[in-house]
């Protein structure tokens, strides 16, 4: 009888630990999405009378806790509109996939455990926007964006930080029409490859909708961006709302239907003209009176001393630069080049002041495009994908600058917890992953059933890329052999169609492809096999890329995830055992690049950068977090 009231004490005194750190660390609690305040507080209420008045038996009060553990959980529901929903049991903590003939359920649900990189962490459901009052009800504001005209994970890239984006602003975010991608066979909308409609209920912090629900229930009926002339509600071309399955994204807005829709939409909405080459995105922490709220619709606006403050880092950086530069006479480089070089091996700690953080990302830019007063009061921004300087082919890391380090690290962890490939695609690889254990398993030599994995990029890269060109042989004998130990089991992922090129390769290591497990793939969406393979290729105990390939880069950055998670060597400064593969000799310096820190530098999206994964959890307890 006394462990449920022990634990009720217990969970009655972590409640209120939580509610006043979030009141004094000034991270927003959300007023009216899933969990709230007023919910937190309830269930605390509710458990002190459980713990003081001892009324009922102790199956009740558990029965009653459960409840409104459950309330709080669930919240109120979600209208997603047009979204689509995902049929699989999808939960933030792990994963949990069906039963699959002819594999081991409990070796099944291991691997489950081994390929998940994310976590739950139930305090950043409550944390919005340092721009939304937690007083009252905002008033709605949208971010709609074209798709990158590249393939997928250009578009990828674009839509992480596009996402992120509506995230720190508080926007709602508007999904462009499904449209056709480059190597898919059907059009497709973002919500085929992740379960969007499920983060709006995990989540207090993002609100999405379809184009199509957006044009119906905003635009058209005049809710905002009415004329500025007549006043009337403005129509789309030939009145048309539904505009999927109409659209190809490499056409962007230069031809077809995506000219008609994007050139329309272009003049109606408040372009976000931020060019990543040139700028980050810089946020301000609002520092305005929240008694300002009632009279700004719930917004916490910047004030022109926010403003100022972020400009005086970039003043005082350039400063250091210049300072550091008259110590090296001698030194042909650019300042910032510099400035980049003292990060190797030496991050920026996570908590540093908002000028030593700024100065490690900034790299070579000079500007600061900051999402300032005007922009805030926006009630629509639109975001272009074509090649014009507005392009978004830039890691949201990379891109985004939040002034309080606590932000900062929520975002990353939003992207690595929240924003994943749906559990159709998880549950897939975790399939594969086992049968390659089975495979690689051997009692003496490998009684883990370790393996490990490459992805060879040939295709257009011969054509585009050429320093990355290079023999079967050459594969092999610079690369391979250098790093991975003779007859271990390696999974390769690639567009090489011709088989031979591995012959060299095939002689001295066992290899397999996705092609040897379409077995176990024939309930799949052939449309997910490039997700699948990336996921699968993670999973090695080392792992070999091609440089420049955005589809390797992102398979290091699940490796960083994996990493951290795991505490694997070399996580401490973010390095993952993976080396990339060079024709010429000028990239060699791109061999072991991944071993170590590297800050972000341009290309930005030629590789991955351990500042997107070190380290996110820094200051959450570990019983914090859900498994």
């Amino acid at each position: 009888m006394k462990s449920p009231v022990l634990f009720c004490v217990l969970g009655t005194l972590i409640l209120f630990v939580t509610l006043n750190v979030y009141q004094t660390a000034s991270w927003i609690p959300y007023p009216s999405a899933t969990f709230t305040r007023e919910s937190f507080t309830d269930f605390v209420s509710k458990a002190v009378d459980i713990q003081n008045n001892k009324k009922g038996e102790v199956e009740e009060e558990e029965e009653e806790e459960k409840q409104l553990s459950n309330d709080v959980e669930k919240g109120p529901p979600i209208d997603i509109g047009r979204l689509k929903h995902h049929g699989f049991d999808h939960r933030v903590a792990g994963l949990s996939c069906p039963a699959y003939p002819g594999l081991n359920e409990a070796h099944y649900q291991q691997v489950q455990k081994e390929i998940t990189y994310w976590r739950d962490i139930p305090a950043d459901s409550l944390t919005t926007s340092p721009y939304q009052c937690a007083e009252q009800q905002q008033t709605k504001k949208y971010l709609t964006f074209e798709p990158d005209e590249g393939g997928w994970n250009n578009i990828r890239i674009a839509l992480e930080t596009v996402v992120a984006m509506a995230v720190v602003m508080g926007r709602v975010l508007v999904l462009p029409p499904s449209q056709e991608f480059p190597r898919m066979s059907t059009h497709l909308g973002y919500d085929d490859f992740y379960h969007l409609a499920s983060i709006q209920s995990e989540l207090a912090s993002l609100e999405v909708i379809t184009f199509q629900d957006f044009l119906e229930r905003e635009v058209v009926t005049g809710h905002i961006l009415a004329d500025p002339v007549t006043g009337k509600a403005i129509q789309p071309p030939g009145g048309r709302t539904d505009w999927n399955g109409l659209l190809k994204n490499y056409e962007s807005a230069k031809q077809g239907h995506g000219s008609t829709l994007w050139n329309w939409w272009r003049g109606v909405a408040t372009p976000l003209l931020w060019d990543y080459g040139e700028c980050i995105a810089v946020f301000p922490e609002p520092t305005g009176s929240r008694e300002d709220c009632a009279e700004t619709g719930g917004w916490r606006y910047t004030t022109e001393e926010d403003e100022n403050r972020v400009q005086r880092y970039l003043m005082q950086i350039e400063a250091e630069d210049a300072a550091r530069m008259q110590k090296r006479p001698n030194d042909k480089r650019p300042a910032w080049a510099v400035r980049v070089e003292t990060y190797n091996n030496r991050p920026t700690p996570i908590d540093a002041p908002p000028v030593q953080r700024m100065g490690e990302t900034l790299a070579h830019r000079s500007k600061l495009c900051i999402y300032n007063h005007t922009l805030q009061q926006e009630p629509v921004l639109h975001a272009m994908g074509e090649q014009i300087g507005t392009r978004f082919l830039v890691h949201f890391y990379a891109f985004l600058f939040l002034e309080d380090w606590r932000h900062d690290v929520w975002l990353k962890r939003f992207v690595r917890d929240h924003l994943r490939y749906v559990d159709e695609i998880q549950c897939a690889a975790a399939r594969v992953v086992a049968k390659l254990h089975e495979f690689a398993h051997d009692d003496q030599n490998n009684p883990t059933g370790s393996y490990d994995t490459m992805h060879v990029r040939r295709g257009d890269f011969i054509s585009f890329y050429k320093q990355t060109v290079q023999s079967g042989e050459q594969l092999y004998e610079d690369h391979v052999k250098q790093v991975i130990a003779e007859n271990r089991t390696i999974y390769i992922a690639t567009d090489e169609q011709d088989k031979k090129y591995f012959e060299t390769l095939g002689r001295h290591n066992k290899l397999y492809y996705l092609d040897n497990f379409k077995d176990l793939l024939k309930d799949v969406n052939p449309n997910y096999f490039g997700m699948l393979d990336q996921l699968i290729a993670s999973t090695g105990d080392v792992f070999i890329g091609t440089f420049y390939s955005t589809f390797s880069g992102f398979i290091n950055r699940l490796r960083g995830y994996r990493s951290q998670k795991a505490q694997l060597p070399g996580y401490e400064l973010g390095g993952i055992k993976s080396y990339y593969t060079f024709g010429d000799k000028g990239l060699s310096y791109a061999r072991s690049m991944m071993l170590n820190y590297r800050s972000v530098r341009q290309a930005f999206w030629t590789n991955e950068f351990p500042v997107g994964w070190r380290d996110l959890d820094y200051g959450l307890h570990e019983d914090s977090i859900k498994r």
